[in-house]
């Protein structure tokens, strides 16, 4: 599924919740919905950045004069490290 594909769909099931009149599980409902809308674009922010890693470990390894990739490499590492704590940060 595209990612507007899943934003359109993550809508739609909001339209549905916001529909109901006081809904028990609300709140809930919403989370959960949040929760997996997010997980799915936490998953293709990771593998954007695991192809950024991909490629400038390429350009790394072509020596090319007067290149350095490593803070760079470090940097896009980095990045990666931190989605887990994101998503936990916002579903505790």
């Amino acid at each position: 599924m595209s990612q507007d594909q899943r934003l359109k769909s993550y809508v739609e099931t909001l339209r549905a919740v916001a529909r109901q009149a006081e809904p028990a599980d609300g709140m809930e409902k919403v989370e959960e919905l949040t929760k997996a809308y997010l997980q799915s674009e936490i998953a293709a922010l990771e593998a954007g950045i695991k192809r950024a890693l991909d490629a400038i470990e390429i350009e790394g390894r072509k020596k090319a004069q007067g290149e350095d990739w490593g803070l760079i490499k470090d940097y896009i590492k980095s990045c990666l490290e931190k989605l887990p704590s994101v998503f936990e940060m916002l579903f505790p």
